[in-house]
This record gives structure tokens, C-alpha cells and sequence, in this order.
């Protein structure tokens, strides 16, 4: 089946991607963007995944950009960090990456858990008519969201300080997510996995499949899984089509 609500019409068809070349090849994304020490990074890290999906290069360039800005020590209000923006869970307990977490972190997922199981009660009441019950879940939600946006912003403050004025290798050593080198390597190796179990549970074709596994990049793949193809939220249904839009732009810079 094919449900990509949202996604306009016009991303949802293109060519088949073409096998991964050399490194020159991808060297006109260089006039666009000043990537040349992680170009060749990511062109390999693509090759190596063929075998689990067939991403091309402008995919993963396209979704660094939205992720980090090409910024090696990006670091999100959501504990995202690093060029791939992975959060502790993702990057310790799928690739087995060092990172760096501090209790205002841990309280923080704790909260926003807490803030999702009242909206989730939110919406229940109110598809029972008991409008008393929505004020009062609301308020519990408004509370937890200003709570976990404070750990957050803690943490994320915090692990500036840290890595201010260090060296790469001392970063690395610190959040391992802060090296672009194997930051790059496995989020590749992550948006093919997630792109390859959604063509196994949906079928369809190449490019439908990397929607849905930028959707699952962002929201989760359980999110996908649940909502048949593309979760119905906003920020993620603007976030796959950002990536494929700058996608289809350097497709077309490629063809020039």
C-alpha cells in the first residue's frame, strides 16, 4: 500500500536511483554546499549500504542539512546531537556509541513520556465529551512540556560548556556522537535500515520507501509502522518534504 498523506504529489514519483559511482561524481554538490571533507564519507558509507537499501548520495547530504547544517557539533533542544543529530537511546543502543548523559537528560525523557501519556488522555476525553477531564490533562501537559523543555535546555547547556574550546579527539572521547566521521557512517547505516524494514512491511517502490524511512528517521519507525506509511505530524511531514525537495534539486543539479 502507498499512504504518504501530506507529501505532495509532485515527490512522490522520480527516477530509480542509479548505482553509487565515485566520489567525483557527487563533486557538483560541492558548488552548492562546502562539504568536501565529509563528501567522500558519505559516499562510501552509501556504497557500503546498498546491499540494505539503495540510498544515493543526495539523500543523505540532503537530510544532514536538515538535520545539522553540515554543523559536526549541532546539539538539538531534543538531546539530538552531532552532524546526524542522534539522540543517546539511537546512537548507544543501536550502533554502541559513547555518549554523554546527564541526569537533567534522563529526568527530561522521563517528563516528556509522562507530557505524551497526557496527551494521549487529552485526546481520549475529548472523544468522550468529558471536557472537564481535557482542561485538566491539558493543564498536566502544559506543565510537563515547560519541565522538559527546561532539562533540556539544561542539558544541552551544559554539554556546550563542554565541549567549548576542546579538540576533536577530545570530543570524541567525550560523545562519540561528535565525530562526524562515524556520525555520517551510521546514520547512513540507519536511514537504510529504517528505509529497508519499511519496503519489507510496505512494499512499494525505492522512493516511496525513503519518504517513509525519513519519516521514521525523525519520528521514530514505530510512529510509521503505526500510522500506515507517514505519521500525521506536521513536523515530520514538513521535515521529509524539506529533504526531498533540496533531494530533487541536487538531482537536477546532477543532470545540469
Amino acid at each position: 500500500s502507498v499512504a504518504l498523506p501530506f507529501i505532495p504529489k509532485g515527490l512522490l514519483e522520480g527516477p530509480e536511483p542509479k548505482p553509487v559511482g565515485s566520489v567525483e561524481q557527487y563533486r557538483y554538490i560541492l558548488d552548492r554546499f562546502p562539504i568536501e571533507s565529509f563528501l567522500p564519507i558519505v559516499v562510501e558509507a552509501c556504497r557500503e549500504q546498498q546491499s540494505v537499501f539503495p540510498l544515493e548520495p543526495e539523500v543523505e547530504v540532503s537530510l544532514i542539512r536538515q538535520e545539522s547544517l553540515f554543523n559536526p557539533n549541532a546539539i538539538s533542544l531534543a538531546g539530538a546531537v552531532g552532524i546526524a543529530q542522534f539522540i543517546p537511546e539511537t546512537a548507544r543502543n543501536e550502533y554502541g556509541m559513547k555518549v554523554y548523559v546527564t541526569n537533567d537528560y534522563t529526568e527530561g525523557v522521563r517528563l516528556r513520556k509522562l507530557f505524551l501519556e497526557e496527551n494521549r488522555k487529552v485526546s481520549g476525553a475529548l472523544g468522550n465529551n468529558q471536557f472537564k477531564l481535557v482542561e485538566l490533562h491539558k493543564l498536566r501537559a502544559d506543565e510537563l512540556s515547560k519541565q522538559t523543555e527546561t532539562l533540556f535546555v539544561r542539558y544541552k547547556i551544559d554539554l556546550e560548556r563542554q565541549i567549548k574550546g576542546t579538540t576533536l579527539a577530545e570530543r570524541m572521547a567525550l560523545d562519540q556522537r561528535l565525530d562526524p566521521e562515524l556520525a555520517i557512517r551510521n546514520g547512513v547505516r540507519h536511514l537504510a535500515e529504517v528505509c529497508r524494514a519499511c519496503s519489507d512491511r510496505f512494499g512499494g517502490s525505492v522512493r516511496h520507501n525513503v519518504l517513509r524511512g525519513l519519516a521514521a528517521y525523525n519520528a521514530g519507525l514505530d510512529q510509521v509502522f503505526k500510522f500506515d506509511g507517514m505519521p500525521f505530524l506536521f513536523q515530520t511531514v514538513d521535515y521529509v518534504r524539506k529533504i526531498m525537495v533540496m533531494y530533487d534539486q541536487l538531482m537536477t543539479d546532477r543532470k545540469g
